[in-house]
């Protein structure tokens, strides 16, 4: 998946880690699953809102990508790019979360449904 920048990183970390028998902190760990699972989830926008347009549901279309739109907004909160950013290194992550991140993307974990 071209979108998901941040599966092709974890796949690349993990398979160096495994080889050299590293363990990394629960931490690290955790902000890697949400990378991934914010990655995901712009990638199934994309593809849904790709899908309406071609079967003409254009309101369909708006509403994925204005909320794919905060999915990367949160993505580049903490690592500054949206689409090819690179926060994952072998042995952990780059930075911890920024302030308030949790926050924010527990707002938009409440929100969405509802918008989408």
């Amino acid at each position: 998946d071209y979108i998901a920048a941040s599966a092709n990183n974890y796949a690349y970390c993990a398979a160096v880690e495994k080889l050299c028998g590293l363990e990394i902190p629960r931490r690290a760990a955790v902000i890697r699953m949400i990378l991934l699972e914010l990655n995901r989830i712009a990638s199934h926008l994309l593809w849904l809102a790709t899908h309406a347009l071609d079967i003409g549901a254009m309101s369909v279309f708006l509403y994925c990508f204005r909320e794919r739109e905060y999915v990367l907004d949160l993505i580049e909160k903490y690592c500054g790019a949206r689409l090819t950013h690179s926060s994952m290194r072998i042995g952990g992550v780059m930075l911890d979360l920024p302030e308030n991140y949790l926050e924010e993307m527990l707002a938009f974990c409440d929100k969405f449904p509802n918008d989408l």
